[in-house]
């Protein structure tokens, strides 16, 4: 007797704490070299967003008329524009501008997904096809085109911006959301709450959702360099910021009238845009291959 209680003491182990998941986690996506790499990169983008006005070395708005689309010297590591304006410093502060831009509006998108996605998903009914119709309705318009419709409705604002490209990537939440909740609520601890007589909104908030939000980061580390493209995009179109604001793509819009007297404007804005794409694309596949137990053994191999 005294042996079989001693082993059943030493069988049992406590289960992994949040932090330690967590821990195990991060070094998993550092592990792997291209999580390596677009953590560097995306940490490199958000602390010089953060601290723009600290690393930037001049003003985003200073004009200085007897240096204009001056190539990179000692004191513009980067040139000027066509107005003496340190193109260096713009970008820095166009950096602010993008993530201003692309993480309320993806965060945006996912809540709101998340919302209609579990609604529709468990729900089902008249609900169910009030969701699918919304979202075809939605993604029946390419997001440049229905974000330019929308602008040209609502006014040229930073809000605005941010809510038009919520609206536009919110459909693609909504529909994971729903397919994930479709799988998952057919699973036995789903029935055995509802046995129970836990009622649907807790079942939604307290098992469905902690069940089918992973997916949903990685999706949205991939949205995220979308998104700083789609305003990039329509800055540059004359449709985002407003002037004086140095978003990337207007800095991108002045420098093509000017790309063969200097065409450091659109070398550098387009280098940023590329960077951080691959940087935030990097971080999300790493997020996947970690997060998906589908997947760990892929992501091994291929280590």
């Amino acid at each position: 007797m005294a042996t079989v209680s001693t082993l059943g003491i030493e069988d049992l182990e406590a289960p992994p704490s949040r932090k330690a998941s967590a821990a195990s986690g991060l070094m998993a996506i550092l592990r792997s070299p291209g999580g390596l790499i677009g953590s560097a990169i995306t940490l490199g983008f958000v602390v010089v967003a953060v601290f723009a006005p600290l690393i930037a070395p001049y003003s985003y708005s200073q004009i200085d008329l007897t240096h204009i689309l001056q190539g990179p010297s000692a004191a513009h590591l980067l040139g000027t524009d066509q107005l003496g304006r340190d193109l260096l410093s713009r970008l820095i502060f166009g950096t602010r501008i993008e993530a201003i831009v692309a993480f309320p509006a993806v965060g945006a998108a996912l809540v709101v997904g998340l919302v209609l996605g579990l609604l529709g998903g468990y729900v089902g009914g008249i609900v169910d096809n009030v969701v699918v119709l919304l979202m075809d309705s939605v993604q029946s318009f390419p997001a440049v085109v229905l974000a330019l419709a929308l602008l040209a409705l609502v006014g040229q604002s930073l809000r605005n911006l941010v809510i038009v490209i919520a609206l536009a990537f919110m459909p693609n939440y909504a529909r994971v959301s729903r397919a994930l909740v479709l799988s998952v609520k057919e699973n036995q601890f789903i029935q055995a709450e509802r046995v129970l007589g836990a009622g649907r909104l807790r079942i939604m908030l307290r098992h469905l959702t902690p069940n089918i939000v992973a997916p949903l980061f990685i999706l949205m580390a991939m949205d995220i360099p979308s998104a700083i493209a789609t305003e990039a995009g329509l800055s540059f179109l004359g449709l985002g910021v407003r002037p004086p604001a140095p978003s990337w793509g207007s800095i991108l819009a002045d420098g093509f009238d000017y790309i063969y007297q200097a065409p450091w404007a659109v070398l550098f804005a387009s280098l940023a845009l590329a960077v951080t794409t691959v940087g935030f694309m990097l971080l999300g596949e790493a997020l996947r291959d970690t997060l998906d137990p589908r997947l760990r053994g892929v992501a091994g191999w291929r280590a």
